[in-house]
């Protein structure tokens, strides 16, 4: 929900003066074949389509806001920041899965070099907005950081990127904490165990089913993994597993 806010009476400007602009309300857009678009992302919310209540990604284009929920494009984007510059393309009705169960594909590439004033606009009920940006080894704005991290100055990244999700309101789904899992698991070649030390210790919850939707999307923008098939990057596993080593020396009785 947005905050409130209120203008001083005697600043209020000269409303029947100024220009109508864009509808804020975002209208579903059905993409047809070989369709293209580029918009600006604004972030994903629940909505109800067509009696199901379903996640929903909204984009601003020039002429106003759009949304799909489709799984193809929804699943791309709870890693993306609002207000990224995207393109969508749609690849059409595809088969997946063992049931052969009929699809539509969408490829999303984020755009460069573009740039934009952003300005407060009251999207109804993005409040599902995509996830921070990645812990990454740096970006222009910032110095480089050195990776991988040791133990201690990994775990001190945590409290700041969870409250930022935790701020964003950053919806997390069933299947991005079965990638959290996996992910992990993989990472300590299949040992649950070990997944549960590195958490307990990182942010303080072993169980993933336990943890809030901020917790999980901090600890997968640390993994950089989107799918069941991810890899982490070598620095990344090198970081879990000097920080289990850690952690397993201040967690007495962990069975192993």
């Amino acid at each position: 929900m947005n905050s409130e806010s209120a203008v001083d009476p005697g600043a209020f400007p000269d409303l029947d003066k100024a220009k109508v602009g864009i509808n804020i309300d975002p209208k579903y857009h059905e993409f047809k074949d070989g369709e293209t678009i580029r918009c600006f992302f604004c972030g994903l919310t629940w909505r109800n389509i067509k009696g199901e209540k379903l996640l929903t990604a909204v984009f601003q284009m020039k002429e106003g806001f759009i949304m799909n929920s489709g799984k193809s494009l929804v699943s791309q984007l709870p890693h993306l920041q609002p207000g990224t510059p995207v393109q969508v393309a749609y690849l059409g009705k595809k088969t997946v899965g063992d049931k052969g169960e009929r699809t539509n594909l969408f490829q999303v590439n984020v755009l460069s070099g573009v740039s934009a004033e952003t300005q407060a606009v009251a999207v109804p009920s993005p409040s599902g907005a995509a996830a921070a940006p990645k812990l990454e080894s740096g970006t222009a704005e910032k110095p480089k950081i050195s990776r991988p991290l040791d133990p201690e100055t990994l775990r001190r990244f945590f409290p700041k990127k969870i409250e930022k999700h935790s701020e964003k309101r950053t919806i997390v789904t069933q299947a991005q904490r079965g990638i959290l899992a996996v992910t992990l698991d993989t990472t300590f070649e299949g040992d649950k165990n070990k997944r549960k030390v590195l958490t307990g210790w990182l942010i303080g919850r072993a169980h993933i089913k336990e943890m809030s939707q901020a917790e999980v999307a901090a600890l997968l923008d640390w993994l950089e993994c989107k799918a069941f098939d991810s890899v982490p990057p070598d620095y990344v596993i090198k970081e879990a597993r000097a920080a289990y080593a850690v952690a397993l020396k201040t967690i007495p009785q962990t069975g192993e």
